[in-house]
């Protein structure tokens, strides 16, 4: 008696990693991002594992989240996320004038350098964590 062997079909390609927190697409909708807020010269930002976003109600953050620190506890927070192109970047040359903002080299594409996420209407979600 002869048995057929079960026909195997091509299933989809399935990734183990999750899907991006912070992308184009999910601008305009609510999130809940998990990172450690930063003080910068520009602002505060929240770092993550794999994402970098600009809080836009910076007097979210007292000056006891960060203590001493330019960098704060792991915190979650809720918010809209949105985009905007308001890094200030310049490719510098060698003129004598003085130019304020985030040099970059030449070559650069100053639109996408100047690209940013934005947390708007943020939360923290657990101080605590």
């Amino acid at each position: 008696m002869k048995t057929e062997s079960p026909v195997q079909t091509e299933s989809p390609v399935q990734s183990d990693s999750p899907p991006p927190v912070v992308s184009k697409e999910l601008v305009g909708t609510v999130v809940v991002l998990k990172g450690q807020p930063q003080r910068r010269k520009g602002g505060i930002t929240i770092v993550g594992e794999g994402f970098e976003v600009w809080l836009v109600n910076e007097e979210l953050l007292s000056d006891e989240v960060f203590g001493d620190d330019a960098t704060g506890p792991f915190m979650s927070f809720s918010g809209t996320l949105d985009e905007d192109q308001g890094l200030p970047v310049f490719i510098p040359d060698d003129s004598d004038l003085a130019v304020q903002g985030i040099p970059v080299p030449a070559g650069t594409d100053l639109e996408k350098a100047s690209h940013r996420f934005l947390l708007r209407d943020a939360t923290v979600v657990d101080p605590a964590e």
